[in-house]
């Protein structure tokens, strides 16, 4: 085969591979070499397009759809002191003393219920105060059959539900445990 008739106008005397300084720009010798104060790992990090770790999460796509919009007043949650009685039977009056740094009783109102095990109460919200920084409330429910709580032990954990205009469930609290007299008369 003549050179002519070669496939692709390749040139067979040429070396395969060629020294890298052929390729490298000339190296000026009367300038000195400047060095940098930065580790190798700032030179990465500052390459870096975003920065990872446990504390940063990514964004998430765009697709995805915002929250509901949530009032100030639910982002700090009420906080529960105290609540009574600690024991009773079916149609005991059970009050849960809350406080909170905003007028959770104010329009938008969150929607505040106790639940005994996993039955949702209607709930009655009072305020009673304010001292400080707080607004005094208390959640007031009776207490419902114990067969309606779906728990097995008479010592049935009483919860405090938080919810937003629209119904959905903003976070629940635990109020502690409430013991029932006669579990076993309420059917």
């Amino acid at each position: 085969m003549s050179k002519s008739q070669q496939p692709y106008d390749y040139d067979v005397s040429r070396p395969l591979q060629e020294p890298y300084g052929a390729y490298a720009p000339p190296l000026n010798l009367h300038q000195p070499i400047a060095h940098s104060k930065a580790t190798h790992a700032q030179e990465q990090v500052g390459q870096l397009p975003y920065l990872v770790g446990s504390h940063y999460a990514p964004r998430e796509a765009f697709e995805h759809q915002a929250e509901p919009y949530v009032d100030a007043s639910i982002r700090h949650l009420p906080e529960v002191t105290s609540y009574a009685p600690p024991k009773g039977s079916a149609g005991t009056k059970f009050f849960v003393y809350i406080r909170s740094m905003y007028d959770i009783g104010l329009s938008p109102t969150p929607l505040l219920s106790l639940v005994f095990g996993s039955k949702r109460c209607n709930s009655q919200l009072t305020r009673s105060d304010r001292a400080g920084h707080y607004f005094h409330f208390t959640l007031s429910a009776q207490a419902p059959s114990f067969a309606n709580t779906s728990w097995v032990a008479p010592e049935v954990m009483v919860y405090l539900r938080i919810g937003d205009e629209s119904g959905q469930q903003i976070d629940t609290l635990e109020v502690g445990e409430f013991t029932y007299t006669d579990p076993g008369k309420q059917r």
